[in-house]
């Protein structure tokens, strides 16, 4: 199959808006496919996560896009200090004081992956964040994935168990050090 150039988009809300549908699209083709654990109407709870996410100042998003076909994705906002209560253990909240920006979805289509789309993705969203730290959750049997974020420089500070929203029963919490060369540094 020949490529066509892989092209990353950085914008917002309204650069979020004219992908919504093909956003939706490729989050159902991801994490519908194992290992990730799904359920039928995830697709319509991620869309309508996407939509509230869109009206969070700060939402930030970076889409990978080869002609006029999504590759990639991912985005996320800013969560205050105090909403971080309940998500992660009070040690974690007082080690990460301030806000963090948080990367609520990421995907690369599979035969995209291990060409640099996802890491391309992933340097765009977070280069030049005000914020110091970054998080984002990840189902515990995505080895896969889990392993790219640790090259990433990212590491696991918790657990968390969703009552509600999201198919999985529980997820591990990553962060990353922003602003850094190196994210291992400060740890």
């Amino acid at each position: 199959m020949v490529r066509s150039a892989v092209i990353v988009r950085l914008g917002s809300a309204n650069l979020a808006s004219r992908w919504r549908d093909e956003i939706t699209d490729l989050y159902v083709e991801v994490f519908s496919a194992p290992p990730f654990v799904w359920c039928d109407d995830e697709g319509c709870h991620q869309r309508n996560r996407l939509s509230r996410l869109m009206l969070t100042e700060g939402f930030t998003l970076a889409l990978a896009v080869t002609g006029s076909t999504l590759i990639g994705f991912v985005y996320g906002a800013p969560v205050p200090s105090q909403q971080q209560r309940g998500f992660l253990p009070d040690r974690v909240v007082r080690r990460f004081a301030g806000p963090t920006f948080h990367v609520t979805d990421f995907a690369v289509r599979q035969d995209f992956r291990f060409l640099g789309v996802g890491r391309s993705l992933h340097d765009s969203i977070l280069s030049d964040r005000s914020e110091k730290w970054a998080t984002l959750a990840v189902q515990p049997q995505a080895g896969a994935s889990i392993s790219i974020y640790e090259r990433w420089g990212w590491r696991k500070i918790a657990q968390h168990h969703p009552d509600a929203e999201g198919p999985a029963p529980s997820l591990d919490i990553y962060a990353h050090r922003l602003g850094l060369s190196d994210p291992s540094v400060g740890w």
